[in-house]
């Protein structure tokens, strides 16, 4: 929200956010009715993920392992994990994300 230019409220809440995030991501203006949903969302993070580490493991022998919306990979990996996370997500959402190393 910070990096959006989005002051916080002071009351983290779903109610206090909603207009919020609504205003700002416009894609979800007609949340819940409209066709993106919370299950499509995590649908395509699940295969954003999934067909990063079989990309990884087939194309590239990289061990690699899942922790929510992020991959582990070696130090050595992590440029190969980074281009390929991107690709997935680029192929799959058409969306350019804002990836970070930590």
């Amino acid at each position: 929200m910070r990096d959006a230019g989005i002051e916080k409220p002071k009351e983290m809440s779903m109610k206090s956010l909603q207009s919020v995030v609504l205003d700002y991501f416009l894609m979800l203006a007609d949340w819940p009715s409209g066709r993106v949903t919370w299950t499509n969302l995590m649908f395509i993070e699940s295969e954003i993920i999934i067909g990063t580490m079989l990309e990884l493991m087939r194309s590239y022998s990289v061990p690699c392992f899942s922790v929510h919306d992020s991959i582990i990979v070696k130090k050595k990996d992590q440029q190969i994990a980074l281009e390929t996370l991107e690709s997935q997500f680029l192929g799959r959402t058409t969306i350019e994300p804002r990836l970070k190393v930590k």
